[in-house]
């Protein structure tokens, strides 16, 4: 136990010193608060009652009744303790502001013990405690997150040194409710009016992703891409475009 809250002290070190990005400049300026809970994660409660989901970023899930927990969500949950517990937080608003269940969608910045301000869902990518995950309604200025992953994975610190979502398509074929990042051609399969759907070459896993701004990706063999999701009943479902990535080839 000593050696991993080293490790994880030695995480937030490196991150602290390498954060300092202004806010997106089309980002809407929200509320402040103090933190006063973490309850996830990537999801925490300020002292004014707003529990905040902190957007383009996706935590390991903590166990519950009936699902035990991913690997690595704990040490996930005490890295965003380290870094915003008890601190005075801004949040800006890159798109939709609320979801269903009434949590602030944010981008937040943390003040700390100099008075400067440190991009929370960054720090997070850059100690490996969350993966990224984007949606259309709140994908504005995520660019430098998906950055920030690849850099980390390369470095193999956190979650991606012993939990990596990254695996093959046949082992994610099994998965059920667990989140996987896989690679792979894709083979067109078919499309409704909001949504495309292939299958992964040569696995054949299933891949749906939501598609309201435009056409289905093309469907080439000469192309691999990089897909991120949730994997349920054999099928990954993807969400926005944002997460599919082209590996090689064009598009």
């Amino acid at each position: 136990m000593m050696r991993g809250r080293a490790g994880l002290c030695l995480i937030l070190l490196l991150v602290l010193t390498a954060c300092g990005k202004q806010p997106g400049q089309d980002w809407l300026k929200g509320e402040t608060g103090t933190v006063t809970r973490v309850l996830d994660g990537d999801t925490l409660a300020l002292n004014t009652g707003q529990v905040v989901r902190l957007v383009s970023v996706e935590a390991p899930r903590l166990g519950s009744r009936d699902r035990e927990a991913d690997p690595f969500a704990e040490e996930s949950k005490e890295l965003l303790e380290s870094l915003a517990l008890g601190r005075k937080v801004q949040l800006y608003y890159p798109g939709m502001t609320q979801d269903r269940y009434e949590r602030a969608l944010a981008q937040v910045y943390v003040s700390n013990e100099t008075g400067d301000a440190f991009w929370l869902n960054e720090a997070l990518v850059q100690a490996g405690a969350v993966w990224v995950r984007i949606y259309d309604d709140t994908a504005n200025g995520s660019g430098p997150l998906k950055t920030a992953e690849r850099a980390v994975r390369q470095s193999r610190l956190g979650l991606w040194a012993s939990s990596s979502p990254e695996v093959s398509a046949n082992i994610a074929k099994d998965y059920e409710g667990r989140f996987a990042i896989v690679s792979g051609s894709l083979a067109f399969k078919t499309q409704d009016e909001d949504s495309c759907q292939y299958a992964l070459r040569p696995s054949g896993l299933s891949v749906h992703y939501d598609e309201l701004f435009g056409d289905c990706l093309t469907s080439d063999a000469g192309q691999t891409y990089e897909i991120r999701g949730w994997v349920n009943h054999g099928t990954l479902y993807v969400g926005s475009r944002e997460n599919v990535e082209l590996l090689n080839g064009s598009d």
